[in-house]
């Protein structure tokens, strides 16, 4: 279970880099840098658990403290983190207390530990109340350790209460990876959902009439700014098409080849100003066809993606 938590942040990362959703991300600065951020402070931070787990723990009280401390503050910088991806892709915050009682109970044994020991504030105006927390030093060990609490709700009567660290360390982890196996699903779900729109509609088919009009634009000196209308309608249909499955056409793979066309449309569109009806203009719509029917193929990998993409989160 311990090492689930990098498995499953690498199948996020696997599950952005398909479909839109990564090119979304990007064109969101905030989300896009809170997802980065998130994503490394979880594993960095399972890094600094991981550590604790395998490493002797001091002997003198300096270096106790120092792994204690660091052990506390890891588990919650990593429920931050989770808590951070879960808002940058699922748009939800994290209710850590109703949802997962565990994680906030840890949050809450940091808190009062190493957060705010020497006066902690809870409530709010006349409900306010302080406690004040002090770590037994002659029990700490790598397994936990006792600390003396006193709360204004007890009249700030002594409660010698016990850390229980490997336990704690077992928690967080079952817990940040059900947080971590919700967000796949649902990033699975949104692909899925994305994929599902465009079932039978393939980007093929706007080139259907393509043949046609490089023929017209080609062969027939009275029909050629005909084929020409065409293909730039053909064309325009595409990047239509291309926007609505990845945010914008300029994340599809092929975008330099929609911005060789875009300029060849308009190195004809400028001669056809000027009455310039030479070779010059020939030999640019023959390129313009030719680099169309790449742009052609291109689309059916695209549909082919999608198509296989729907057929494996249908299984």
């Amino acid at each position: 279970m311990l090492n689930k938590v990098y498995d499953i942040v690498q199948k996020i990362r696997d599950k952005i880099e398909r479909g839109q959703k990564y090119y979304l991300l990007m064109s969101n600065k905030i989300n896009w840098n809170q997802f980065c951020a998130s994503i490394y402070a979880i594993e960095d931070s399972q890094c600094a658990i991981d550590a604790y787990r395998e490493l002797p723990f001091p002997t003198d009280i300096k270096g106790k403290y120092l792994f204690t401390y660091g052990l506390l503050q890891a588990f919650y910088l990593q429920q931050d983190a989770a808590n951070g991806l879960s808002n940058a892709l699922c748009n939800e915050k994290i209710d850590f207390k109703t949802k997962y009682p565990l994680l906030y109970n840890i949050r809450e044994l940091r808190n009062d530990t190493v957060g705010h020991p020497t006066k902690r504030t809870q409530g709010k105006g006349s409900s306010e109340t302080y406690s004040f927390i002090q770590i037994s030093q002659i029990t700490m060990k790598k397994i936990g350790f006792y600390y003396h609490l006193y709360s204004q709700n007890n009249d700030f009567q002594p409660e010698y209460i016990y850390a229980n660290l490997d336990k704690a360390i077992i928690e967080q982890s079952e817990c940040i990876t059900e947080i971590l196996t919700t967000v796949c699903d649902f990033l699975d779900k949104e692909y899925y959902d994305h994929l599902k729109k465009f079932e039978g509609n393939k980007m093929v088919k706007i080139f259907d009439q393509l043949k046609f009009a490089k023929e017209k634009a080609l062969t027939d000196i009275f029909l050629n700014s005909l084929g020409i209308q065409s293909a730039e309608d053909i064309f325009k249909k595409c990047k239509e098409a291309l926007t609505s499955r990845f945010g914008d056409w300029r994340y599809f793979g092929g975008s330099h080849l929609i911005r060789e066309i875009d300029s060849i449309f308009e190195l004809i569109k400028e001669l056809e100003a000027k009455q310039d009806f030479s070779q010059i203009r020939y030999f640019l719509a023959k390129l313009m066809f030719k680099e169309l029917e790449e742009l052609q193929g291109l689309c059916k990998e695209v549909d082919e993606e999608f198509e296989n993409g729907l057929k494996e989160y249908s299984s």
